[in-house]
């Protein structure tokens, strides 16, 4: 399975940490995201920082209601996260167009947003979104940027309509607090990690950070039960497999054990072996084909059913299906060439007696 997260994934480290929980208060944050920011670009290694409310894949979400200009009248549904200058570019989330929030963009300037590529197809498809406003009570909120839609909440999920605000421009009680800090680093994360955590330390000796590591982890542990599925699957299915080629071979074998006495006929008027087990093997593989065709059938109207619960999966694999083709082709032929052969090789008068 290959998802396209939206971001780039290779070389950032995330870090998740609790302000509320160390005693920071509220209209402190952004002052705290400013510092951690400058910590973080201090460590040997790092390209870039950023802070924001809610991290990559870190089941975090903040949603709220939002007029958008153009709209109408109604109230739309949108994801919210609050982040600082240079987040897209730590993240790897292109722009589509407009611009990235900066150092003028603070709590006495005018407020401005960023949206993604779901927000402005559906309130802004035949129009520039630059320029257009939103707002939770009002359209005060400027737009000034599109970004790439990103599966932020959660790979199972689609990209969600979101919405990102300057953290210098967070409301002091909004939720969610400030809870995680972004870093792409140059090299390997293995050597900046006890790096980034003591230069947090050193910054802020109070906060209680929870945990460094790269963002594969994240992606990793957002997919176990995936992962774990996927090896129960493998499993049963290989299982699947060997019963169903015991199931064959036994079956072949009985139906070319039982015609030893026609064998022996044919032996008897002058029939070549090899004749004999090319005739045996046509007619195995002609009944190994009728039910590989009736299976491949069933796949076929088993996956058009699976693949509306499995969304970005292929459910039907060229590969797979030829290992089993392969599997079946090879039971065939060791299921009728080898009680063939050994009936090819018994006295006709003998085989003529059997039963």
């Amino acid at each position: 399975m290959r998802i396209d997260p939206g971001f780039a994934v290779d070389r950032i480290v995330t870090v998740s940490f609790d302000p509320t929980s160390s005693g920071y208060a509220d209209d402190a944050l952004p002052a705290l995201a400013r510092r951690l920011v400058v910590s973080a670009r201090s460590v040997p290694g790092v390209v870039d920082s950023a802070a924001s409310t809610c991290g990559l894949i870190a089941n975090c979400s903040s949603s709220g209601g939002f007029q958008v200009e153009g709209a109408g009248d109604g109230s739309a549904s949108l994801h919210i996260n609050w982040i600082s200058p240079r987040y897209f570019a730590t993240a790897g989330i292109p722009f589509v167009a407009g611009r990235d929030f900066g150092e003028r963009d603070t709590a006495n300037s005018a407020e401005v947003a960023i949206i993604n590529e779901s927000i402005a197809r559906q309130y802004f498809a035949a129009q520039n979104p630059i320029g257009k406003r939103l707002g939770p009570s009002g359209l005060d909120i400027e737009i000034v940027g599109v970004v790439r839609d990103a599966r932020t909440q959660s790979l199972h999920d689609l990209p969600v309509p979101m919405v990102y605000f300057p953290i210098e421009q967070k409301p002091a009680r909004q939720q969610p607090t400030l809870t995680n800090l972004d870093v792409r680093i140059s090299g390997s994360s293995v050597s900046i990690e006890p790096a980034l955590r003591q230069a947090i330390r050193l910054s802020e000796p109070n906060l209680l950070v929870g945990g460094i590591g790269a963002m594969s982890r994240r992606l990793a542990r957002d997919l176990t039960r995936e992962r774990v599925v996927a090896f129960l699957a493998l499993a049963f299915g290989a299982l699947t497999l060997l019963l169903a080629s015991l199931g064959l071979y036994g079956v072949l074998s009985y139906a070319v054990t039982r015609r030893t006495q026609e064998i022996g006929v044919r032996m008897a008027l002058g029939a070549r072996r090899a004749d004999v087990l090319t005739l045996v093997g046509w007619q195995s593989a002609r009944l190994t084909v009728v039910g590989m065709s009736l299976g491949l059938l069933a796949t076929w109207v088993g996956s058009r059913y699976l693949s509306g619960m499995l969304p970005n999966v292929a459910t039907l694999n060229p590969a797979t299906l030829g290992v089993v083709a392969v599997a079946f082709a090879v039971v065939t032929v060791l299921a009728s060439y080898i009680p063939a052969r050994r009936a090819t090789n018994v006295d006709p008068l003998v085989a003529l007696r059997s039963e």
